[in-house]
């Protein structure tokens, strides 16, 4: 499959996950997906990068798994959105975020700048949700407080 086929690929199998779910009263293909995509593009044209953005919350907030994720993109793409995917602790989140490659970093930095873009309209405590957006940046960069910058 060529590069703008397996990254139409991903988009089509996101659209179909994601169906039926909201983000900000939209469906969640337009609301967040295609605005994390946008800003991937903006960073960079790496396919990887654009497909890891289009997937990045389909074993968080639907029912395929990863083993399908796998069989269907592959070990490279799938290990990627295992990292950007919650699962126990925000300690343990945090950690998988170090871990992320280049094109991965890219994912959720734009992940991070269209979320806090929703911030204005946020139901929640803004604070807490800013600070904890606040830290994702920390991991992603690997800064810990009093250590510096260490560059993963």
């Amino acid at each position: 499959m060529s590069e703008s086929g397996i990254v139409d690929a991903a988009e089509i199998f996101a659209a179909s996950a994601h169906k039926g779910q909201l983000y900000a009263g939209e469906p969640y293909i337009y609301a967040h997906l295609a605005k994390v995509v946008e800003v991937v593009k903006g960073l960079t044209d790496d396919p990887d990068a654009i497909v890891i953005a289009w997937l990045h919350d389909v074993l968080e907030d639907t029912k395929v798994t990863v083993d399908q994720l796998d069989e269907w993109v592959g070990h490279k793409i799938t290990e990627q959105v295992v990292l950007l995917s919650r699962k126990d602790s925000e300690e343990e989140y945090l950690k998988q975020l170090t871990k992320l490659s280049e094109s991965g970093k890219l994912v959720k930095l734009a992940d991070i700048i269209v979320n806090l873009g929703h911030l204005p309209t946020y139901k929640g405590n803004k604070r807490a949700y800013g600070d904890k957006k606040i830290l994702e940046l920390k991991a992603l960069f690997g800064y810990f407080g009093g250590t510096g910058l260490l560059w993963v």
